[in-house]
Formats: C-alpha cells, sequence, structure tokens
C-alpha cells in the first residue's frame, strides 16, 4: 500500500540531505584528511548522490568533481588515498581507498555520464588490470580491506579461471 504523505517526507529529508552534502563540498573531509576513495571519500559520496538523485549528473560541480577524481588516477592503474599533492603514495589497492572501489562506483554510475562512457571505460578497465596486478591480498577476508572485496569486481572472463 503506498502511503503519499511517508513519500513526500522521505523526498524533502533526501533534498535536505542531498543540498547540505553538496553544500560542503567538493573538498569533503574525514578525520581531517581529504580521502576520496569509495568507503569514506569523495568517490564514494559522488556515488551514494548519484544513486539517490540521478538528475544530479548534470550538476555541474558534480561532473568537475568526477572529472578531478579521474584524472587522479595513476599510471599503474590505482588512485592514492587522499587528494594531497604532499602525501606520497600509498599504494592501497583495497575496496575503501584505491581502485576497487572506485572501480564499484565507476560502474554503478557509468550510465549517467554517456558523455563521459569513453574515459569512465578506461579508468574501469586500467583499475580492474591494477586489482589483478596488485590487489590479490593476504589480509583477512572482508569487504573493505580485503580479498573479497576485491575480488567482487572482475567481470565475467577477466582472470577469474586463475583468481
Amino acid at each position: 500500500m503506498e502511503r503519499p504523505e511517508v513519500a513526500s517526507s522521505l523526498t524533502l529529508v533526501k533534498a535536505r540531505m542531498v543540498e547540505k552534502t553538496l553544500g560542503a563540498g567538493p573538498g569533503w573531509v574525514f578525520r581531517g584528511k581529504r580521502y576520496i576513495g569509495a568507503v569514506h571519500g569523495d568517490i564514494g559520496i559522488l556515488t551514494q548522490l548519484l544513486l539517490t538523485d540521478p538528475k544530479l549528473a548534470s550538476n555541474s560541480m558534480i561532473k568537475s568533481s568526477l572529472r578531478r577524481l579521474l584524472s587522479l588516477q595513476r599510471d599503474d592503474g590505482n588512485w592514492t588515498t587522499k587528494d594531497d599533492d604532499d602525501i606520497r603514495y600509498e599504494g592501497l589497492v583495497q575496496f575503501c581507498h584505491g581502485a576497487p572501489g572506485f572501480v564499484d562506483s565507476l560502474v554503478h554510475i557509468r550510465r549517467l555520464f554517456p558523455d563521459m562512457h569513453d574515459i569512465m571505460d578506461e579508468a574501469i578497465e586500467r583499475g580492474q588490470q591494477a586489482v589483478w596486478n596488485m590487489g590479490l591480498l593476504r589480509k583477512d577476508p572482508c569487504i573493505c580491506h580485503g580479498i573479497l572485496g576485491n575480488a567482487m569486481y572482475f567481470l565475467p572472463g577477466h582472470g577469474e579461471a586463475t583468481f
């Protein structure tokens, strides 16, 4: 049974959350640092905003933030954990920081940016290759910091026979 008053309230809450989040970014800070990953960073925030309200894909701040994040992909296909030129490359290849989370986010928001398919497809492919080359972790089998989070983003036909 549909309840219009509940739907109306949820729409209002969603609009307020999106407005407040957009008003604080880009440049969101977590624990005093500018993380860019999928769990507590910019790509995760953008992904949640876009999945909450797909119309935000036309927002100029969202598009420029996404382009900036795509430009931060390293030559090896991974991303740094923070958007800070003074921090050395940490090389974390795990869901919360690095290519696995970026690949997941990009796969889920790609449909919203038809004009960016080429650059996003290239970033996804390079990110998957980085996970394959550097992300076969020997840590606990958890999603955030372990092999399970890295393994779930391989598309069929990409190395699963030897994984």
